[in-house]
């Protein structure tokens, strides 16, 4: 059997002649449609023995046809892919692009010691720096569809606007680079949209969370809960409209969990545990709770971290609590060069 020369991605398999031994009884754009989709090559067949994924993985030079076939964005669109695996394959490639995870201890940290308040970091309206050309590739891919369907799901409209426009240009970068054709071409771009992006208003809602929308709706208009009613003799607009309220109001005030990894977030991750000792010893300082002084060594902070620093607002009840001394003060800091 002769090698297929030039088979090293997945546009090859469109320039194949017809009665090449690859595409016996299947035709070329149905190979390619099925591999730009996403489905199990595997079942593909060769002579009807030997499976089409087998073939090529066997073959020397293939390998980065492999790698797009095995991708996990493939099982992302096929909805074959269970949350822990996203976010196992999401904490693993964050870094290679420039950005880091955060919880909202992290936060608690930046706010105790001055550096970001709570209003900043739960602000909806930032945005992440995400140049398309560095993420152009289905790693990239695959990685702003979890930021995507992050940012719709928590209603952040500005940041999955941004992160749905640079999306399309690495589809359109990549529809390029695969050489597709202008139907396959149109296809790929559809089934970004529709399979990776972040679910467009009106939101989802269960039927499950309607019926519990309109028994609250029964209740405040005094209906007798015992009696059996359909959704019919009730507005059911409203009921949705309700529940989709009732959704905003229990995602509003999460954290988006991703950052670009810029100094202070990437020093507060990296230093989590240390400062929240500083923070839980000055906070025993603070009440009267440890009159022995600070025990510990100063906490390390870069001296661009430093110059940020502004003693957060305690409110009326911190200086009932706190006094004239803070947490915030009985910190120990030791800056030392960027």
């Amino acid at each position: 059997m002769t090698q297929a020369a030039g088979l090293d991605d997945v546009a090859a398999l469109a320039k194949l002649p017809k009665d090449h031994v690859l595409l016996r009884g299947v035709g070329r754009k149905d190979v390619l449609a099925r591999a730009v989709a996403g489905s199990d090559p595997a079942r593909l067949m060769v002579n009807g023995a030997e499976s089409l994924y087998l073939h090529i993985r066997g073959r020397r030079g293939y390998g980065h046809t492999v790698d797009v076939w095995e991708h996990l964005i493939w099982r992302l669109i096929g909805k074959r892919v269970s949350d822990e695996d996203v976010q196992k394959w999401t904490r693993q490639h964050l870094s290679t692009f420039g950005l880091i995870e955060i919880t909202p201890r992290d936060v608690r940290n930046g706010d105790e010691l001055g550096l970001l308040s709570a209003e900043d970091a739960y602000w909806e309206d930032i945005q992440l720096e995400l140049d398309p050309s560095t993420l152009k590739s289905l790693d990239g891919l695959m990685l702003l569809a979890v930021l995507s369907r992050c940012a719709h799901r928590l209603g952040m409209t500005s940041q999955a606007a941004h992160v749905d426009k640079v999306m399309s240009c690495v589809a359109n970068d990549l529809s390029a680079d695969y050489q597709l054709s202008t139907g396959d071409r149109e296809e790929w771009l559809f089934l970004v949209e529709k399979s990776l992006q972040g679910p467009q208003w009106p939101d989802r809602v269960s039927l499950q969370e309607i019926k519990n929308a309109a028994d609250e709706l029964r209740c405040d208009r005094a209906m007798p809960m015992d009696t059996e009613r359909s959704m019919g003799s009730l507005d059911v607009h409203c009921a949705w409209i309700r529940a989709v309220r009732r959704r905003d109001q229990e995602r509003r005030g999460q954290l988006f969990p991703y950052r670009d990894r810029c100094s202070m977030f990437g020093w507060l991750v990296r230093n989590c545990h240390e400062i929240e000792e500083h923070v839980s010893l000055a906070h025993m300082l603070a009440i009267g709770v440890d009159d022995e002084g600070p025990s510990r060594p100063p906490l390390r902070m870069p001296r661009n971290l430093a110059r940020r620093r502004r003693r957060p607002d305690y409110g009326e009840r911190g200086w009932e609590l706190f006094g004239d001394q803070s947490p915030y003060d009985l910190i120990r800091i030791e800056i030392i060069d960027d």
